[in-house]
């Protein structure tokens, strides 16, 4: 156990395309819970090697040992395990790219997830730890294409490789629900129902989300949610548009449940959303309008 920790603070994140500055490998904690109120202003990603309880969107829930979480910036944080227990790889990262990444290799924010296996973890987010440590030349970019090698790694285990190791029955399944899936996200202005995404794919609809389930890790219906607000996201950070314009465009029967999913997803209004990361907004002062414009 190589219980290693780098801290880093004097970066400027918003110069920089990707920061790396706090790592921790194997770190075994001496407290038995880290406990962020108000999160921070970064993203925090966790690999547990231990079992661990923690709150993400659905409350507080214990997991087993291989849990990974991202924490996104502003988000509530809070886990917790007996002390000299709470065992961990860990990163913290910020910066321009930080978001287009999570979104790019479709790392699930603030919500437990299992990964197949992590057996490159330890070993990625050591050499995180070596760079910082070290300082050589050309560190910083060098620390942009380890982060970038493990959320691509991670992207493979929890979505290309699942089907290899599936029976022929299984995988010829699996390509249907990933078929069935990719037109859903195609057209998520659409009001689909379950029902409707099992016809598509020939199954009942309890068959339907069990294998969803199994094969995605989340139901059809927070699957697109998600995929739903991902692309709220992008409207609010790249348009002018109304609040609710956008909320239409991406699916939402209303703007009242638009709100109040996008806050407990993001952490924040979409209002608020469009001031901070809408260059043109940003500028001009004003943030998407909201639906009493």
């Amino acid at each position: 156990m190589r219980n290693l920790i780098l801290w880093e603070t004097d970066v400027r994140s918003d110069f920089l395309d990707l920061v790396i500055d706090k790592v921790g490998v194997e770190r075994i904690e001496p407290v038995d819970a880290i406990d962020r109120p108000r999160g921070i202003d970064q993203y925090l990603f966790l690999h547990f090697l231990r079992p661990v309880r923690i709150r993400g969107v659905d409350g507080i829930t214990q997991e087993r040992a291989g849990c990974c979480f991202l924490y996104s910036p502003g988000f509530p944080q809070w886990y917790s395990s007996r002390p000299e227990d709470l065992v961990h790889n860990w990163f913290h990262f910020s910066g321009r790219r930080a978001e287009r990444l999570v979104q790019r290799y479709r790392i699930p924010c603030n919500r437990p997830f299992y990964p197949s296996h992590m057996d490159f973890s330890t070993e990625v987010i050591y050499e995180m730890y070596r760079e910082r440590l070290l300082k050589r030349s050309g560190y910083e970019r060098a620390l942009e294409v380890i982060a970038e090698y493990f959320f691509l790694r991670l992207s493979r285990v929890l979505y290309d490789e699942p089907a290899d190791r599936l029976t022929p029955r299984k995988r010829a399944l699996y390509y249907r629900l990933q078929e069935v899936r990719e037109q859903v996200h195609q057209r998520i202005d659409y009001h689909w129902t379950v029902p409707e995404m099992a016809k598509a794919a020939g199954l009942s609809s309890s068959r339907f989300s069990v294998l969803f389930k199994e094969f995605f890790g989340v139901s059809p219906m927070e699957d697109l949610l998600v995929t739903r607000l991902k692309a709220a996201c992008m409207q609010l950070a790249s348009s002018s548009r109304r609040v609710q314009d956008i909320a239409r465009l991406c699916g939402f029967r209303s703007v009242e449940y638009f709100t109040r999913a996008f806050r407990q997803r993001v952490g924040c209004s979409p209002r608020e959303y469009s001031r901070r990361t809408n260059p043109a907004l940003r500028l001009s002062g004003r943030g998407a309008r909201s639906e009493r414009s």
